[in-house]
């Protein structure tokens, strides 16, 4: 791996990690306001994120 594809897989890691902080002060407010429909939708945004830092890491991981 180059240092362009390093900073490039930190760079959609951190992108992933604000967004899933993002997402779950909008999941907090869906619940608060009852409307589950948005925020199983919204669980599902965070889930897809959180799988795809988990690829990430077991790359990094085998890689080392």
């Amino acid at each position: 791996m180059t240092t362009d594809e390093s900073s490039i897989l930190d760079q959609d890691y951190s992108e992933a990690m604000i967004r899933i902080q993002q997402l779950h002060k909008q999941l907090q407010r869906e619940l608060r306001e009852s409307n589950f429909v948005a925020a199983r939708n919204t669980a599902r945004k965070v889930a897809v994120d959180a799988m795809l830092i988990g690829i990430w890491c077991r790359e990094f991981v085998d890689k080392k």
